[in-house]
């Protein structure tokens, strides 16, 4: 059995547990990069170094482009799943990737966020626009991009200011939509502040006013954001029409939709912290929000130093006070420098 068999019998026994994007992925990485290296390598003679030393020139590149050690890591992750499930198959005893020292390591790029001012001012002139609502949901709610191609009317209360998210979408290798429980698995409901519940009423009416005017053209499906002909809209498609949308405003920094997302979970951690951050973003845990999403801004930096240098202040202030004060030295034997120059 050669890696390549292995890595085709694994992926075959778990296409029904998997992700599409996962299973696509890891398809990609393997048809690019493992099978062309490692592929005839018997399973079984697979060793922690060749592992090793395959990791080590995808990170250096070797006349190709290097790839980043995050993106290595799934290369690890990969082997080291198909490996395990041998193992439980008992078509070999032991993983060469469990043994590896020091394996690729997921790393996050640390990417640009916006504040929620320049959040705002991009909403407004998306006002009337089909990416409008999606703004709003990933900046002011922190929705993922599947979960909002997901939702529909429904899901919202705007007048009790939440949305509840219980599916998120994906496309599958021939383009199929396919809706699935959000990442973690679990449905949450996220507060949605009174501003961004009139922005997606005005989003509302005027889908309504489209709808009139399409007549027997739309398929209703209740959608949030829907294609111009009232049917689902893939992820892609949605993430496609929000960049080249900030590409044409020339908005600085360009991020994507999914950076709202980002931006909304560093506001949310800096002002409430890291568990209320988790679950508005639908985490499984803190380590993950930290991890991935969350970084502080240079504002919130610098107003901790500032804080930080203002409780210094106080303390040594006090210290001070406290020692003047304070007759009897606490030290009788330490000679003074002053005495002794």
């Amino acid at each position: 059995l050669t890696l390549a068999g292995l890595l085709d019998r694994w992926l075959e026994a778990t296409h029904g547990e998997m992700r599409v994007a996962t299973r696509n992925s890891y398809a990609g990485i393997r048809r690019l990069h493992v099978d062309p290296a490692l592929g005839k390598l018997l399973a079984c003679d697979l060793t922690r170094t060749q592992l090793a030393a395959y990791y080590s020139a995808k990170m250096r590149g070797n006349g190709a482009r290097p790839l980043a050690e995050t993106t290595v890591a799934h290369h690890h992750s990969m082997i080291k799943a198909a490996y395990n499930w041998a193992i439980d198959e008992e078509l070999l005893t032991a993983n060469p990737a469990q043994r590896v020292k020091n394996p690729p390591a997921l790393r996050p790029k640390v990417r640009p966020v916006w504040s929620m001012e320049e959040i705002a001012r991009v909403v407004v002139r998306a006002r009337g626009l089909q990416v409008h609502a999606a703004g709003v949901l990933a900046g002011f709610s922190g929705l993922r991009v599947g979960e909002i191609a997901g939702l529909r009317w429904g899901d919202l209360d705007l007048d009790k200011g939440f949305v509840c998210v219980s599916r998120t979408v994906e496309e599958d290798e021939d383009k199929t939509l396919i809706e699935y429980p959000p990442k973690n698995g679990k449905a949450r409901v996220v507060p949605l502040p009174a501003a961004a519940c009139d922005e997606l009423r005005a989003a509302l009416q005027a889908q309504r006013e489209y709808k009139l005017a399409q007549g027997k053209g739309w398929n209703e499906a209740g959608h949030v954001i829907p294609k111009k002909d009232g049917t689902p809209m893939a992820p892609s498609s949605l993430k496609s029409q929000w960049w080249n949308w900030v590409a044409r405003q020339k908005i600085d920094p360009h991020l994507p939709l999914h950076g709202l997302r980002d931006s909304f979970g560093t506001w949310v951690y800096e002002t409430y912290g890291v568990k209320q951050a988790q679950e508005w973003l639908g985490h499984g845990d803190p380590a993950t929000t930290l991890r991935h999403y969350v970084r502080l801004t240079t504002a919130a930096r610098a107003k901790a130093v500032a804080g930080l240098d203002d409780v210094t202040r106080a303390a040594l202030a006090q210290a001070e006070k406290t020692a003047l004060e304070d007759t009897q030295p606490v030290l009788d034997n330490v000679v003074s420098l002053a005495s002794r120059r």
